[in-house]
């Protein structure tokens, strides 16, 4: 006589070997992330630190170059205005001024002066983004900025956001929250990176911070292709993604799913086909 097992027994353990399947999975990748940011973070930080003297040499020293410009333009000046140079002195200085296109050089020197002092703050400022990301030396709890976790995000996706894309900022008064700053912000980045993605020409991106009760509460919404009704609830399992092969691979909602779970927190999606995709990320004020 052949047993069988009570209705339902077998569904029941097929869910919870697929339960247990889907936690392997997820812990592997989480494994797997974890090494290679701990190698990225390492390496983004000995970059930062190794460009950050050579930055801080050219920015400190256009200071200087402009008093110097400044000094020479008067001395110059100076001799234009003399009177005790004989005519052939004139003639001679004039016509190297004219060889050296003097003018034109001294009109555009404080332009190229401003530009180059702009470059250097503006490297400076990608230096001191990319340290704040990256901190390696923060694996413990501590209070952090949200609203600085996502600047210093949005600035590293300059070059994806440059190209038609407005990003509206609705910051509320939210107070610090304690957590692990480098995590939330690749949190951060992964969710912005998407509605970069999925924005094809020129869109929008709305970002909005609230404290609700003992919480803070961030959504980032974008006017993109949406997410399929079918994905949606995939959305956050590792490997999984609606990217062209070669665009993505699958983990990063996933490791942002396992580091707002790790934070006791919670992230959701809301999406219609069409009209873009809100993402939701609610993290305890306190741990």
């Amino acid at each position: 006589m052949v047993r069988r097992p009570p209705e339902g027994v077998g569904e029941s353990s097929n869910r919870a070997l697929q339960r247990a399947y889907r936690d392997l999975q997820e812990t592997q990748a989480q494994l797997v992330h974890a090494e290679k940011m701990s190698a990225l973070g390492q390496l983004v930080a000995g970059i930062a630190h190794e460009l950050n003297n050579p930055i801080n040499f050219i920015y400190s020293n256009m200071v200087h170059l402009r008093e110097y410009l400044s000094g020479i333009k008067r001395v110059l000046e100076a001799y234009s205005q003399a009177g005790s140079l004989s005519d052939d002195d004139r003639d001679r200085i004039e016509q190297i001024e004219n060889e050296v296109g003097l003018d034109y050089v001294l009109g555009d020197l404080d332009g190229l002066v401003a530009d180059c002092s702009e470059g250097a703050e503006r490297a400076r400022a990608i230096v001191a983004d990319l340290r704040t990301f990256s901190r390696v030396d923060e694996m413990e709890l501590k209070e952090a900025d949200i609203h600085q976790g996502i600047e210093t995000t949005l600035n590293l996706l300059a070059h994806r956001y440059k190209r038609g894309i407005t990003v509206h900022r609705d910051y509320g008064d939210i107070p610090k929250i304690t957590c692990y700053p480098g995590q939330l912000n690749q949190v951060f980045m992964n969710v912005l990176a998407n509605a970069g993605q999925a924005i094809e020409d020129e869109g929008d991106v709305w970002i909005t911070t609230r404290q609700e009760d003992d919480s803070v509460l961030i959504s980032i919404r974008d006017n993109g292709r949406g997410i399929p009704k079918e994905s949606l609830s995939k959305i956050f399992d590792p490997f999984f993604t609606t990217k062209k092969v070669g665009e993505g691979t699958g983990l990063g909602l996933s490791i942002s799913y396992g580091i707002v779970k790790r934070h006791k927190g919670e992230i959701w999606a809301e999406s219609e086909e069409g009209l873009g995709a809100t993402f939701f990320i609610k993290l305890p004020i306190k741990q």
